[in-house]
């Protein structure tokens, strides 16, 4: 009997010594749920506990490295889609409890942190196609020379974050004109600005960029005009992330 006995265990461990060895599909399990709060581990440098679902998710996408120590609770919170979900904030990243997925791979989402962020940082965007200035708008300016004068059209305006052929990076905005040359020497037009619908005024300047600045046709732009000439320009404006709405300020005489 004691043979049988035997036999049978050796048997037993032998299937599952095998089966062990067998190569697993891989599959999602899902992770507890936040309510799983014996599921927890605490985190001295923040002082704040990750638990549940949301600490599994941590683990699996890249833990501290990627996602960062927690700096919130979980709390309610709307999302950007109107909905309100359990979230908590991480260093890098903020989860969202998605229980409309639940038994999912998706029952934990991250936020659109960068969408955003975007938004608010660029509410008019980069590299936008929305005129900056209106296309048509016609003034005179004082030349740099005693009794100069010009008459400046706007033919194109856009915000950028770069300039081309330069080391410039921030937020500009680059007025592109027809300047005609009304006086009697070859002149250059003074620098105009822009004011926001804040109220806020930007400076606008010709210097060191010039050569590196084309329109959207290639053309390349000058400052020098000759009498009676008309010629193209480029005013460069350095300007805050969320200015918008701009008219243009004649220079003081």
């Amino acid at each position: 009997m004691w043979r049988r006995v035997i036999l049978v265990v050796a048997m037993t461990m032998a299937v599952l010594a095998v089966d062990a060895l067998q190569p697993r599909a891989t599959s999602w399990v899902r992770p507890r749920t936040i309510a799983a709060q014996t599921d927890c581990q605490t985190f001295p440098e923040t002082g704040k506990a990750v638990c549940g679902i949301f600490l599994s998710y941590w683990r699996a996408n890249g833990g501290l490295a990627q996602q960062g120590y927690p700096i919130s609770d979980v709390f309610k919170e709307e999302s950007s889609n109107g909905r309100v979900y359990d979230t908590q904030y991480f260093e890098r990243a903020v989860f969202e409890h998605h229980t409309e997925n639940a038994g999912t791979r998706f029952e934990v989402l991250l936020s659109l942190l960068g969408v955003e962020k975007f938004k608010a940082k660029y509410p008019a965007g980069l590299g936008s196609e929305e005129p900056v200035v209106p296309v048509g708008t016609t003034l005179t300016i004082a030349g740099r020379k005693p009794g100069g004068s010009f008459r400046i059209k706007v033919v194109d305006s856009r915000r950028v974050a770069t300039i081309q052929g330069t080391a410039a990076k921030g937020i500009f905005a680059l007025v592109f004109l027809e300047v005609t040359n009304l006086g009697n020497e070859p002149d250059e037009a003074r620098s105009f600005s822009l004011r926001d619908q804040q109220g806020r005024t930007f400076t606008g300047s010709l210097d060191g960029v010039l050569a590196a600045i084309r329109d959207r046709k290639g053309d390349s732009y000058g400052s020098t005009v000759q009498p009676s000439l008309t010629a193209k320009q480029v005013f460069v404006f350095d300007v805050a992330s969320d200015a918008s709405g701009f008219t243009i300020v004649p220079p003081t005489p």
